[in-house]
């Protein structure tokens, strides 16, 4: 899919990139995972993978979140961005696909 992207569709994934760690600074810092800045940041982040997955749904999500804080690597780059950031995200993903 990415291979596939337009330029725009490409700078609007970078761009969401970008948003989805300043959110998610933002949702820490309120300390809510079903917050409306939580809510702000997985609608971001559910954008985000409709340019590198070929259908978005909850369960993806879900399973995703999980992996974020579950998998070192990606736990890593979370957590270097924003303190608590993996699990925090995990926590915001499962209050936002509850809806």
């Amino acid at each position: 899919r990415l291979m596939g992207q337009s330029e725009a569709q490409h700078a609007r994934a970078q761009a969401l990139s970008e948003d989805i760690l300043r959110l998610l600074a933002e949702a820490v810092a309120a300390g809510d995972p079903a917050g409306p800045v939580a809510r702000l940041l997985c609608e971001a982040h559910r954008e985000w993978l409709t340019y590198y997955l070929p259908a978005y749904s909850k369960p993806l999500h879900l399973g995703l979140g999980r992996m974020y804080a579950e998998d070192a690597r990606f736990a890593a780059y979370y957590d270097q961005a924003v303190a608590g950031g993996a699990a925090f995200l995990r926590d915001a993903i499962e209050a936002y696909c509850a809806d």
